[in-house]
Protein backbone atom coordinates (compact mmCIF):
# COMPACT_ATOMS: atom_id res chain seq x y z
CA UNK A 1 0.00 0.00 0.00
CA UNK A 2 0.58 3.49 -0.44
CA UNK A 3 3.16 5.23 2.32
CA UNK A 4 2.33 9.02 3.38
CA UNK A 5 4.64 11.81 2.47
CA UNK A 6 6.72 13.22 4.70
CA UNK A 7 4.95 16.07 5.05
CA UNK A 8 2.03 14.22 6.44
CA UNK A 9 3.67 13.08 9.88
CA UNK A 10 2.70 16.29 11.57
CA UNK A 11 -0.65 14.74 11.71
CA UNK A 12 0.82 11.78 13.44
CA UNK A 13 -1.13 10.59 16.34
CA UNK A 14 0.14 8.38 19.03
CA UNK A 15 -2.99 5.73 19.90
CA UNK A 16 -1.20 3.00 21.92
CA UNK A 17 1.76 2.77 23.63
CA UNK A 18 3.06 -0.22 25.66
CA UNK A 19 5.91 -2.34 26.40
CA UNK A 20 6.92 -6.05 27.72
CA UNK A 21 7.98 -5.39 30.97
CA UNK A 22 7.56 -8.49 33.27
CA UNK A 23 7.43 -9.06 36.99
CA UNK A 24 10.74 -9.61 36.69
CA UNK A 25 12.02 -6.74 34.64
CA UNK A 26 12.99 -3.67 36.44
CA UNK A 27 10.01 -1.22 34.99
CA UNK A 28 12.57 1.26 34.95
CA UNK A 29 14.25 -0.09 32.34
CA UNK A 30 14.98 1.97 29.42
CA UNK A 31 16.05 -0.58 26.94
CA UNK A 32 12.88 -3.16 27.93
CA UNK A 33 11.09 -3.56 24.25
CA UNK A 34 7.90 -1.37 23.59
CA UNK A 35 5.72 -1.00 21.03
CA UNK A 36 4.18 2.33 19.48
CA UNK A 37 1.01 2.53 17.06
CA UNK A 38 0.05 5.78 15.34
CA UNK A 39 -2.71 7.25 12.61
CA UNK A 40 -1.82 9.76 10.61
CA UNK A 41 -4.66 11.47 7.80
CA UNK A 42 -4.02 12.88 5.00
CA UNK A 43 -6.14 16.17 5.28
CA UNK A 44 -6.52 16.23 1.33
CA UNK A 45 -7.69 13.32 -0.27
CA UNK A 46 -8.56 12.04 3.18
CA UNK A 47 -6.78 8.51 3.85
CA UNK A 48 -5.71 6.84 6.73
CA UNK A 49 -2.44 5.61 7.53
CA UNK A 50 -1.20 3.57 10.65
CA UNK A 51 1.51 1.85 11.37
CA UNK A 52 3.83 0.64 14.25
CA UNK A 53 7.74 -0.13 15.44
CA UNK A 54 9.26 -1.42 18.39
CA UNK A 55 12.14 0.19 20.10
CA UNK A 56 13.57 0.71 23.60
CA UNK A 57 12.06 2.50 25.90
CA UNK A 58 14.45 5.29 25.51
CA UNK A 59 13.73 5.23 21.51
CA UNK A 60 10.16 6.70 22.30
CA UNK A 61 10.54 9.84 24.34
CA UNK A 62 10.73 12.00 21.95
CA UNK A 63 7.39 10.79 20.20
CA UNK A 64 5.78 10.76 23.14
CA UNK A 65 6.35 14.28 23.31
CA UNK A 66 4.52 14.41 20.06
CA UNK A 67 7.19 16.24 17.78
CA UNK A 68 9.08 13.07 16.83
CA UNK A 69 13.12 13.48 15.86
CA UNK A 70 13.94 13.37 12.15
CA UNK A 71 15.04 9.82 12.86
CA UNK A 72 12.28 8.64 15.02
CA UNK A 73 9.66 10.63 11.99
CA UNK A 74 11.02 8.37 9.35
CA UNK A 75 11.10 4.86 10.94
CA UNK A 76 7.49 5.94 12.05
CA UNK A 77 6.23 7.13 8.28
CA UNK A 78 8.55 3.57 7.14
CA UNK A 79 6.29 1.00 8.53
CA UNK A 80 2.73 3.28 7.91
CA UNK A 81 -0.09 1.85 5.74
CA UNK A 82 -2.99 3.29 4.22
CA UNK A 83 -6.21 1.44 5.75
CA UNK A 84 -9.01 0.94 3.71
CA UNK A 85 -12.21 3.26 3.33
CA UNK A 86 -14.58 0.52 3.75
CA UNK A 87 -13.01 -0.16 7.40
CA UNK A 88 -13.39 3.36 8.49
CA UNK A 89 -15.75 5.40 6.58
CA UNK A 90 -19.55 4.81 6.14
CA UNK A 91 -20.93 5.14 2.25
CA UNK A 92 -22.56 8.72 1.55
CA UNK A 93 -26.69 7.21 1.84
CA UNK A 94 -27.99 6.99 -1.54
CA UNK A 95 -31.11 5.94 0.28
CA UNK A 96 -32.78 9.63 0.27
CA UNK A 97 -32.28 9.65 3.58
CA UNK A 98 -31.04 12.91 4.97
CA UNK A 99 -27.81 13.24 5.40
CA UNK A 100 -25.73 16.98 4.37
CA UNK A 101 -22.79 17.50 3.02
CA UNK A 102 -20.38 20.06 3.91
CA UNK A 103 -19.98 22.79 1.17
CA UNK A 104 -16.36 22.91 -0.37
CA UNK A 105 -15.66 26.49 1.33
CA UNK A 106 -15.60 24.79 4.36
CA UNK A 107 -11.92 24.56 5.10
CA UNK A 108 -8.88 26.43 6.86
CA UNK A 109 -8.46 27.33 11.03
CA UNK A 110 -11.90 28.18 11.74
CA UNK A 111 -12.84 24.23 10.62
CA UNK A 112 -12.65 21.08 12.50
CA UNK A 113 -12.55 17.66 10.62
CA UNK A 114 -13.76 15.15 13.10
CA UNK A 115 -12.67 11.99 12.24
CA UNK A 116 -13.83 8.34 12.59
CA UNK A 117 -12.33 6.29 15.19
CA UNK A 118 -9.37 4.18 14.95
CA UNK A 119 -8.48 0.20 15.88
CA UNK A 120 -4.61 -0.59 16.93
CA UNK A 121 -5.33 -4.00 15.23
CA UNK A 122 -5.59 -1.65 11.83
CA UNK A 123 -1.57 -1.34 12.46
CA UNK A 124 -1.04 -5.01 11.67
CA UNK A 125 -3.47 -5.18 8.50
CA UNK A 126 -6.23 -6.32 10.73
CA UNK A 127 -9.08 -4.72 9.32
CA UNK A 128 -11.49 -5.61 11.83
CA UNK A 129 -13.09 -2.73 12.66
CA UNK A 130 -16.07 -3.56 15.25
CA UNK A 131 -15.91 -1.82 18.29
CA UNK A 132 -16.17 -3.85 21.72
CA UNK A 133 -19.92 -3.53 22.08
CA UNK A 134 -19.90 -4.81 18.45
CA UNK A 135 -20.75 -1.83 16.96
CA UNK A 136 -18.78 -1.12 13.42
CA UNK A 137 -16.64 2.18 13.17
CA UNK A 138 -18.56 3.73 10.05
CA UNK A 139 -21.87 3.10 11.53
CA UNK A 140 -20.83 5.24 14.36
CA UNK A 141 -19.64 8.25 12.50
CA UNK A 142 -23.27 8.24 10.32
CA UNK A 143 -25.22 7.57 13.52
CA UNK A 144 -23.05 10.93 14.55
CA UNK A 145 -23.58 12.54 11.25
CA UNK A 146 -27.24 12.28 11.75
CA UNK A 147 -27.14 13.32 15.20
CA UNK A 148 -25.93 16.58 14.24
CA UNK A 149 -28.29 17.04 11.36
CA UNK A 150 -30.98 16.83 14.39
CA UNK A 151 -29.22 19.55 15.93
CA UNK A 152 -28.49 21.96 12.64
CA UNK A 153 -32.58 21.64 11.73
CA UNK A 154 -32.74 24.03 14.96
CA UNK A 155 -31.34 27.33 15.91
CA UNK A 156 -27.78 27.00 16.84
CA UNK A 157 -26.85 26.80 20.43
CA UNK A 158 -24.02 28.88 21.61
CA UNK A 159 -22.69 26.38 23.95
CA UNK A 160 -22.95 23.43 21.65
CA UNK A 161 -20.15 22.78 18.50
CA UNK A 162 -21.20 24.06 15.21
CA UNK A 163 -21.94 21.67 12.40
CA UNK A 164 -21.59 22.39 8.11
CA UNK A 165 -22.39 18.69 7.33
CA UNK A 166 -20.08 15.75 6.60
CA UNK A 167 -17.03 16.06 4.19
CA UNK A 168 -17.47 12.92 1.30
CA UNK A 169 -14.42 11.54 -0.70
CA UNK A 170 -14.72 9.11 -3.23
CA UNK A 171 -17.99 8.23 -2.04
CA UNK A 172 -17.53 7.81 1.48
CA UNK A 173 -18.37 10.03 4.47
CA UNK A 174 -14.49 10.99 5.77
CA UNK A 175 -15.56 13.42 8.65
CA UNK A 176 -17.62 16.06 9.69
CA UNK A 177 -17.08 19.23 9.56
CA UNK A 178 -17.43 21.28 12.88
CA UNK A 179 -16.58 25.04 14.09
CA UNK A 180 -12.74 24.91 15.57
CA UNK A 181 -13.64 26.06 18.89
CA UNK A 182 -10.64 27.75 20.88
CA UNK A 183 -9.57 26.14 24.57
CA UNK A 184 -8.87 23.02 26.71
CA UNK A 185 -11.24 20.37 27.86
CA UNK A 186 -12.95 21.02 31.21
CA UNK A 187 -10.94 17.35 32.12
CA UNK A 188 -7.27 19.17 31.72
CA UNK A 189 -8.68 22.46 33.83
CA UNK A 190 -9.22 18.94 36.49
CA UNK A 191 -6.19 17.48 35.69
CA UNK A 192 -4.21 20.39 36.09
CA UNK A 193 -5.86 21.68 39.35
CA UNK A 194 -6.97 24.67 37.55
CA UNK A 195 -10.81 24.45 38.33
CA UNK A 196 -10.53 27.50 40.22
CA UNK A 197 -10.08 29.35 37.40
CA UNK A 198 -13.87 29.15 36.38
CA UNK A 199 -16.32 31.21 37.28
CA UNK A 200 -18.44 28.77 38.06
CA UNK A 201 -21.99 30.47 38.23
CA UNK A 202 -22.24 31.36 34.67
CA UNK A 203 -20.17 28.62 33.21
CA UNK A 204 -22.80 25.83 34.90
CA UNK A 205 -25.48 28.34 33.90
CA UNK A 206 -24.25 27.95 30.47
CA UNK A 207 -23.89 24.44 30.49
CA UNK A 208 -27.35 23.77 31.86
CA UNK A 209 -29.03 25.94 28.85
CA UNK A 210 -27.03 23.38 26.71
CA UNK A 211 -28.60 20.22 28.06
CA UNK A 212 -31.85 22.00 28.32
CA UNK A 213 -31.84 22.48 24.70
CA UNK A 214 -30.63 19.15 23.88
CA UNK A 215 -33.49 17.90 25.93
CA UNK A 216 -36.71 19.91 24.94
CA UNK A 217 -35.75 21.68 22.28
CA UNK A 218 -34.17 18.79 19.79
CA UNK A 219 -35.47 16.13 21.69
CA UNK A 220 -32.22 14.10 22.01
CA UNK A 221 -29.88 13.24 24.85
CA UNK A 222 -25.73 13.85 24.44
CA UNK A 223 -26.14 10.35 27.40
CA UNK A 224 -21.87 10.81 27.32
CA UNK A 225 -21.89 14.41 29.25
CA UNK A 226 -18.44 14.48 31.00
CA UNK A 227 -15.28 17.14 31.12
CA UNK A 228 -13.43 15.25 28.02
CA UNK A 229 -17.06 16.50 26.44
CA UNK A 230 -16.62 20.20 27.27
CA UNK A 231 -14.34 23.20 26.38
CA UNK A 232 -14.08 25.97 27.80
CA UNK A 233 -13.60 29.07 25.89
CA UNK A 234 -11.22 31.71 26.55
CA UNK A 235 -14.17 33.56 27.43
CA UNK A 236 -14.68 30.82 30.18
CA UNK A 237 -17.69 29.83 28.61
CA UNK A 238 -18.15 25.86 27.62
CA UNK A 239 -19.13 23.85 24.62
CA UNK A 240 -20.31 20.93 24.30
CA UNK A 241 -18.83 18.53 21.93
CA UNK A 242 -19.00 14.57 21.14
CA UNK A 243 -22.44 13.67 19.81
CA UNK A 244 -21.71 9.63 19.03
CA UNK A 245 -23.47 8.48 22.43
CA UNK A 246 -26.43 11.16 21.38
CA UNK A 247 -29.69 9.62 20.63
CA UNK A 248 -33.46 10.60 20.51
CA UNK A 249 -34.69 10.51 23.98
CA UNK A 250 -36.31 6.87 24.47
CA UNK A 251 -33.99 5.37 21.78
CA UNK A 252 -31.93 2.99 22.44
CA UNK A 253 -27.89 4.70 22.33
CA UNK A 254 -25.36 3.52 20.03
CA UNK A 255 -21.50 4.55 21.06
CA UNK A 256 -20.43 3.06 24.58
CA UNK A 257 -20.15 5.46 27.21
CA UNK A 258 -17.63 7.26 29.49
CA UNK A 259 -15.97 4.80 31.80
CA UNK A 260 -16.85 5.18 35.72
CA UNK A 261 -17.49 7.98 37.45
CA UNK A 262 -18.50 9.36 34.82
CA UNK A 263 -21.82 6.68 34.33
CA UNK A 264 -24.71 6.85 35.27
CA UNK A 265 -24.84 4.65 37.69
CA UNK A 266 -28.54 3.48 37.65
CA UNK A 267 -29.60 4.91 34.36
CA UNK A 268 -29.82 1.54 31.64
CA UNK A 269 -26.89 2.89 29.48
CA UNK A 270 -28.45 1.24 25.83
CA UNK A 271 -31.22 3.76 26.14
CA UNK A 272 -30.96 7.53 25.64
CA UNK A 273 -32.34 9.29 28.67
CA UNK A 274 -32.35 12.99 29.87
CA UNK A 275 -31.43 11.01 33.11
CA UNK A 276 -27.55 10.34 31.79
CA UNK A 277 -27.15 14.22 31.35
CA UNK A 278 -28.47 14.87 34.59
CA UNK A 279 -26.28 12.79 36.75
CA UNK A 280 -23.52 13.93 34.62
CA UNK A 281 -24.47 17.56 35.36
CA UNK A 282 -24.65 17.02 38.82
CA UNK A 283 -21.08 15.55 39.34
CA UNK A 284 -19.79 18.33 37.08
CA UNK A 285 -21.64 21.36 39.68
CA UNK A 286 -19.75 19.35 42.27
CA UNK A 287 -16.69 19.42 40.65
CA UNK A 288 -17.12 23.15 40.20
CA UNK A 289 -17.76 23.69 43.92
CA UNK A 290 -15.17 21.20 45.50
CA UNK A 291 -12.37 21.86 43.47
CA UNK A 292 -9.44 21.35 46.34
CA UNK A 293 -10.84 18.04 46.58
CA UNK A 294 -9.72 16.43 43.40
CA UNK A 295 -7.35 14.44 42.50
CA UNK A 296 -5.97 13.40 39.20
CA UNK A 297 -7.45 9.71 39.81
CA UNK A 298 -10.42 9.30 38.45
CA UNK A 299 -11.93 6.65 40.54
CA UNK A 300 -12.12 8.42 43.86
CA UNK A 301 -12.46 12.13 42.94
CA UNK A 302 -16.29 11.80 44.15
CA UNK A 303 -16.73 11.50 47.76
CA UNK A 304 -20.12 11.75 47.90
CA UNK A 305 -22.85 9.55 45.81
CA UNK A 306 -25.14 11.62 42.96
CA UNK A 307 -28.79 10.89 43.86
CA UNK A 308 -31.30 11.90 40.81
CA UNK A 309 -34.46 12.01 41.38
CA UNK A 310 -36.60 10.28 39.31
CA UNK A 311 -39.99 8.71 37.87
CA UNK A 312 -40.97 5.71 40.61
CA UNK A 313 -42.09 3.90 37.54
CA UNK A 314 -38.65 3.74 35.78
CA UNK A 315 -37.13 0.47 37.30
CA UNK A 316 -33.96 1.11 39.09
CA UNK A 317 -32.78 -2.39 37.54
CA UNK A 318 -35.02 -3.58 35.27
CA UNK A 319 -35.83 -7.18 35.02
CA UNK A 320 -35.63 -9.45 31.76
CA UNK A 321 -38.81 -8.49 30.74
CA UNK A 322 -38.80 -5.26 30.78
CA UNK A 323 -38.96 -2.64 27.80
CA UNK A 324 -35.47 -0.87 28.65
CA UNK A 325 -33.76 -4.44 28.94
CA UNK A 326 -34.77 -6.05 26.08
CA UNK A 327 -31.80 -6.42 23.38
CA UNK A 328 -31.09 -3.39 20.98
CA UNK A 329 -32.95 -3.20 17.60
CA UNK A 330 -32.00 -0.89 15.17
CA UNK A 331 -34.24 2.21 14.99
CA UNK A 332 -36.35 0.67 18.12
CA UNK A 333 -38.31 2.62 20.20
CA UNK A 334 -38.14 2.86 24.10
CA UNK A 335 -40.42 4.37 26.77
CA UNK A 336 -39.12 7.54 27.53
CA UNK A 337 -38.95 7.88 31.96
CA UNK A 338 -39.63 11.29 33.23
CA UNK A 339 -36.65 12.50 35.23
CA UNK A 340 -37.03 15.67 37.00
CA UNK A 341 -34.86 16.78 39.73
CA UNK A 342 -30.57 16.52 40.71
CA UNK A 343 -29.34 16.22 44.05
CA UNK A 344 -26.28 15.30 46.12
CA UNK A 345 -26.49 12.79 49.10
CA UNK A 346 -23.96 15.03 51.43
Amino acid sequence: MAKPASTLMKSVKVLRHWSSVTPETDPNDLNAPCSLIFIAWDDEDDHMYTGQFKRGHAHFADAMDWFPSPDTHEAMRATMDMVPDEAVFPKLPDNGKRVPVAPESCAGPDFYIKRPRHQPNFASHNWDNHLADGLAIPDLLLHEARMFDLLSQHPQHPNIVGYHGCRVRRGFITGLMLDMVPGRTLMLYLQFRKLQEIDKGPFFAALESAVDHLHHVVGIAHNDLHPDNIIVRPNGMPCVIDFDAAAKIGHRTLAARSCPPWDDEKGNLHVSQKRHDLYGLAKIRWMLDHPDEFTNSFTDIFPVRIRLEVDPAEPDDPDKNSPLSRPRVPGSKLPDPDQDGVHLDE
